[in-house]
């Protein structure tokens, strides 16, 4: 279910046709390839240079353009109109089949496309300007490879694993700026452009997004409103993710009400969970069909191991696949499009709790903010890895986390934050569980929508603190809707106006939350997603330390050989974080075989790229290549 072009210039273009028939390979049964020019393909060293090979995705070939697409449908970001990829090749031409369309401004997220140009023989890849549908990259020797997929690029061009990328996810929890798991595979920043052409790779970056000098919340709501009304006229049959908390319930009260029983609600949770019975109590409310997955009885259907490798892959071995399976395994239940409530955190300033705001950013507050929320969730227990690999790498990793906070755009310490939440934690932690599902069915993110993200960039943080603003703005959308309790009891009407009752509840909320993360890192007790732990419960007995092959990160040389050991023997039970890790680690291993080494830091592969990429592969396709003509 991916895309991947493959370029090369003339020295390497007798490899071509052996390239092509190995990208046709590694994007799965049903491959389409076409070529770059509008020539036969009988010669392919003497005409095209560049090739787009897609899998079972929606694609739309016009004879001068080839569009492929991981979401069934887009949404112009202009007039909220559902636009399908037949439409996106007329509106291509209609333009003057220019070079450079579309932006990634021109779409709401997520969203990634892939446009091979006749014309000019090139392939064009945008992706939205969040980031959240992932698209990889890399550059060979006279070979330029773009995909969907970071493991195809690695298993085209033959790269290795990235030690530094690695030991970023094992202490954050997900891949960190444009790490992939594999040495010279990089991800494309937000909204950035690539082209393909003669074997080169040129990266167009997007321009800084405009934040409007000031706002107000009837500005947000009519917003809100028109975003959601436009949405459920083009997406009549989605459903609504509905929780207990603040998100949803505003995506839902932005709607108008006569408008809200037509859209059927689903909540992930046991029956008796806070958050499912304010959602039932808000279904029965509006008049809407609701439906609970219940974590316990959806696992209960699963085969794990399949599910746990497909879920690895599907991510790209870029986050914990133990705390994907849930997820998975309800999608496989509910196909309908969707509303997500994701973002809305953005509204109420995610890494706020315990910040001096206002205050002139330095190098001592962004190292803090590494190791008590950074690195302090989701971190690999560090025996698992060789003294010497963690000595090596920490002091590096928590410097470039640092640098990275204060080279996020803005002035002041919120500011920093705010963008490091929207660039960073969404793009990654939220993104590649998109890029991870995406394929499957469409997913509609309201606060993604370009004209939310700016209006929460131009909030003063004062008023985002403590929820204070998106209780205000649910307030304004619906004050019925907002005079339900929370499924933390508290009102969003109460904090919305304020008071000794509001002030009292939001710092003790805030309160609680610091003391939850101080808590988590001196007890070494990360956090878990939904149902996390009852999937870990599960490889235990059905897979095993026996069922997980770790001979092969031996010889890695990162890991600590006698915590494999102990792993193996069944003496050391690791945390959900740590198991999570090597199961990604030992399906790299597995699907990359020889190929699976380490290569030191980020992007230094020592091989050559055409000698390494082509062991084992024939010069015949094992899928029909259609040409343009065909």
């Amino acid at each position: 279910m991916h895309f991947i072009a493959v370029s090369a210039n003339t020295a390497q273009r007798t490899q071509l046709s052996t390239l092509v028939a190995h990208a046709a390979q590694l994007v799965g049964a049903g491959t389409r390839a076409a070529r770059g020019d509008d020539a036969a393909p009988a010669d392919p060293a003497n005409s095209a240079t560049t090739w787009l090979c897609v899998g079972a995705l929606p694609c739309i070939d016009d004879g001068a353009l080839v569009v492929a697409g991981r979401q069934p449908a887009l949404v112009a970001t202009a007039d909220l109109r559902r636009v399908e990829l037949a439409e996106m090749a007329r509106r291509w031409h209609g333009l003057g089949c220019p070079p450079a369309w579309p932006a990634a401004a021109d779409f709401t997220p997520p969203f990634a496309l892939a446009l091979l140009d006749r014309r000019r023989d090139s392939v064009r890849v945008v992706t939205d300007a969040i980031g959240l549908s992932h698209v990889y990259v890399a550059q060979g020797d006279g070979v330029a490879v773009v995909s969907s997929s970071a493991l195809a690029c690695a298993q085209l061009l033959g790269r290795g694993i990235d030690a530094a990328a690695m030991f970023g996810m094992a202490q954050t929890g997900s891949m960190i700026g444009t790490d992939t798991p594999f040495a010279g595979v990089r991800k494309l920043a937000a909204g950035d452009c690539a082209t393909l052409h003669d074997g080169v790779l040129a990266v167009t970056p997007m321009a800084a997004p405009a934040t409007p000098d000031s706002v107000n919340i009837d500005d947000a709501a009519r917003v809100l409103r028109s975003v959601m009304t436009a949405l459920a006229a083009q997406f009549p049959e989605a459903e609504f993710e509905l929780s207990g908390g603040m998100d949803s319930r505003l995506l839902l009260a932005a709607l108008p009400a006569p408008a809200r029983a037509a859209h059927a609600g689903f909540t992930i949770g046991t029956p008796d969970a806070p958050d499912v019975v304010v959602a039932k109590l808000i279904a029965a409310r509006e008049g809407m069909a609701h439906s609970v997955a219940d974590p316990d009885a959806v696992l209960a259907t699963v085969d794990l191991p399949p599910l746990l490798d497909k879920v690895a892959h599907d991510h790209q071995f870029s986050t914990n696949p133990l705390d994907r399976v849930l997820i998975a395994a309800i999608g496989q239940q509910f196909r309908a499009p969707r509303f997500s409530g994701q973002n809305g955190e953005a509204l109420r300033g995610f890494y706020y709790a315990g910040q001096r705001l206002g205050a002139e950013p330095t190098r001592a507050m962004a190292l803090r903010l590494v190791d008590w929320r950074l690195l302090a969730n989701d971190s690999v227990d560090p025996q698992l890895f060789s003294s010497a690999f963690v000595a090596a790498q920490r002091p590096a990793l928590r410097d470039r986390l640092a640098d990275i906070v204060l080279d996020c755009r803005g002035i002041t310490w919120a500011q920093k934050i705010d963008t490091l939440y929207e660039h960073e934690r969404m793009q990654h932690w939220c993104g590649i569980g998109i890029s991870g599902i995406c394929h499957e069915r469409q997913i509609l993110m309201p606060f993604f929508d370009p004209r939310m993200t700016a209006f929460a960039r131009a909030v003063a943080p004062r008023e985002k603190a403590g929820a204070r603003l998106a209780a205000r703005l649910l307030a304004a959308l619906d004050a019925g809707l907002a005079g339900l309790p929370l499924d933390s009891g508290m009102s969003p009407r109460a904090l919305a106006t304020g008071g000794v009752r509001s002030l009292l509840a939001r710092t003790g909320a805030v309160t609680k939350k610091a003391l939850r993360k101080i808590g988590q890192r001196l007890r070494r007790q990360p956090a878990a997603t939904v149902s996390a732990s009852s999937t870990t419960a599960m490889f235990w007995a059905q897979i095993g330390a026996a069922g997980l092959d770790v001979a092969p990160l031996r010889h890695w040389g990162i890991f600590d050989n006698a915590a494999l050991d102990r792993f193996v023997d069944g003496s050391w039970r690791p945390d959900r974080p740590t198991l999570g890790f090597l199961i990604n680690c030992s399906a790299m291993a597995r699907v990359l075989g020889a190929h699976a080494r380490i290569e030191g830091g980020c992007g230094n592969g020592t091989r050559n790229a055409i000698d390494t990429a082509m062991d084992g592969v024939s010069s015949s396709p094992s899928t029909p290549l259609l040409a343009a003509s065909e």
